[in-house]
């Protein structure tokens, strides 16, 4: 069980990291 926990935590970072990437890459294509 402690894999599964740990595996969301990781997914749930690389989904904002990506998310904070493509919102920064917007910000700077539209300014």
């Amino acid at each position: 069980m402690g894999h599964e926990i740990v595996n969301t935590a990781v997914v749930m970072i690389v989904l904002t990291l990506v998310g904070l990437s493509t919102g920064f890459l917007l910000i700077r294509l539209q300014g």
